[in-house]
């Protein structure tokens, strides 16, 4: 597990922690969602689960490898994966194909063992027809998914996505969350930062933050159904969410934790079924 135990962290020339004595255990394969006002601290802390940032107060682990001990970054970045909100500042390589080959390469492991992992990942995310593009040409929702490929091919046992369907289109967002799901399916750990509460459908639990702090922690829709009832929540919640909660209180018995317009349109159907007279 990745285990932070009363961490703190300032950064430089700030009067305030942007961290604030944290304690968090994230379980191997498990999806956690992390939402938040901007300027809460939630890249500021995913930073610190793979030693892109180190503690001023406090420890992290990483499967029992300490943040603090330079000689075990190589091997916790390795298990600790990061996506970042802007792909291109992952990206590296000249061509898909050696962007993707760059994290095993700088590892030195054989070349031909590269170039079948390379294709495999390739294929697994549906890149192949992008092998030899330029990474500039393509588009924001191709560019995430050879960021995520060049996370994937390290086999990493836990991945850190920051905000990874801000401005991309309906059909990028979807391939992308689909994909999150389908590597929490095959066992890896998800921490995914997101300001869209309907993304979190698949999360196991939810963290959320504010000045610094985690507020709350627990199943994600229990949460969420507290805070619509909450004047000062931290966080702007989807209206479908706050329409819900309004038929309720108006008499109409609809499920409280729906979290999309889909899901909404399928629970008002169902309870206006039941209420029609049979031919």
């Amino acid at each position: 597990m990745i285990k932070i135990q009363n961490l703190s962290y300032q950064y430089e020339g700030s009067g305030i922690p942007a961290l604030n004595d944290i304690s968090l255990e994230i379980r191997a394969g498990e999806y956690v969602a992390l939402i938040g006002p901007n300027g809460c601290g939630k890249t500021t802390l995913i930073r610190q689960l793979n030693a892109l940032s180190l503690p001023d107060r406090g420890v992290v682990t990483v499967d029992g490898l300490d943040t603090s001990v330079p000689a075990n970054h190589k091997e916790i970045r390795r298990l600790v994966g990061m996506i970042f909100q802007n792909p291109d500042n992952s990206i590296v390589g000249m061509t898909v194909k050696e962007d993707i080959a760059f994290g095993p390469g700088n590892l030195q492991r054989p070349p031909p063992e590269i170039r079948r992992q390379v294709n495999e990942i390739m294929e697994s995310l549906g890149l192949q027809s992008l092998a030899s593009r330029a990474p500039h040409t393509l588009s924001g929702g191709e560019k995430r998914l050879v960021s995520l490929a060049g996370v994937l091919i390290m086999n990493p046992r836990y991945i850190a996505f920051d905000e990874p369907t801000a401005y991309l289109d309906p059909e990028s967002r979807r391939r992308v969350l689909q994909m999150m799901a389908r590597l929490h399916r095959e066992g890896i750990g998800i921490i995914h930062i997101t300001h869209d509460v309907s993304d979190m459908a698949d999360a196991d639990r939810l963290l959320v933050m504010d000045k610094g702090r985690i507020i709350q922690d627990g199943p994600p829709r229990e949460i969420l159904c507290k805070m619509v009832e909450d004047q000062d929540a931290p966080v702007t919640l989807p209206p479908i969410m706050e329409l819900m909660h309004f038929l309720n209180r108006r008499g109409w018995r609809l499920a409280p934790d729906i979290l999309s317009v889909d899901d909404a349109g399928r629970e008002i159907h169902r309870l206006l079924s039941g209420s029609l007279p049979k031919e």
